[in-house]
């Protein structure tokens, strides 16, 4: 078990991170991207707050997240609500998707750069992309946060510069503006 699994499990454990429910908005704006049956990563899912939204939605929810306490509140909270997730634990700093496997991959307040390549890969021609993290303007009512985990300006077109942009939310100069978000898809091969 890594480090970060570790760490992550005592804070889900002894609550230092509570259970947050309520999917992410942008999810919720975006929600008919994903048809039901279609299969679905929550990347860094925690207790799976957007994992429900998809799976409540008829999607093939997969709560992805390296921590197994977290993972297990996800299934009771699927189990308490009638719905099915698949959870998967793995080590996100290693993890890699196969090509074209999934249908979309929704990712909030995670950044692992060393994915965006992989994660493009993954998507079958006509998946969808949301992620939603931290940029630099974030640091500044955070100062102990890791600066490593905030995008930069630009950066998250940068990463995914091989998919259609739907929507960009990236205005670091707006200092209001702690998060930087995407909406894209992959493109149909010709």
């Amino acid at each position: 078990m890594s480090n970060d699994a570790v760490r992550w499990d005592e804070k889900y454990r002894h609550k230092a991170h509570p259970d947050v429910l309520e999917p992410d908005p942008l999810l919720v704006e975006y929600l008919d991207l994903f048809r039901p049956g279609q299969l679905v990563v929550d990347l860094a899912s925690g207790s799976g707050r957007n994992a429900l939204l998809l799976a409540g939605n008829g999607c093939q929810a997969i709560p992805l997240d390296c921590s197994l306490v977290a993972l297990q509140k996800c299934s009771d909270h699927a189990d308490n609500a009638g719905l099915t997730v698949y959870p998967v634990a793995a080590d996100l700093t290693q993890f890699r998707f196969p090509p074209e496997c999934l249908d979309g991959l929704v990712c909030f307040n995670y950044l692992n750069r060393a994915l965006s390549d992989n994660i493009c890969a993954a998507l079958r021609p006509g998946g969808h992309l949301i992620m939603k993290t931290f940029n630099e303007n974030f640091l500044a009512a955070n100062p102990r946060f890791n600066p490593d985990y905030v995008l930069a300006s630009g950066e998250l077109t940068a990463m995914f510069d091989g998919l259609e942009i739907k929507f960009l939310e990236d205005n670091c100069q707006r200092v209001s503006v702690t998060k930087s978000a995407i909406v894209a898809r992959k493109a149909f091969s010709a």
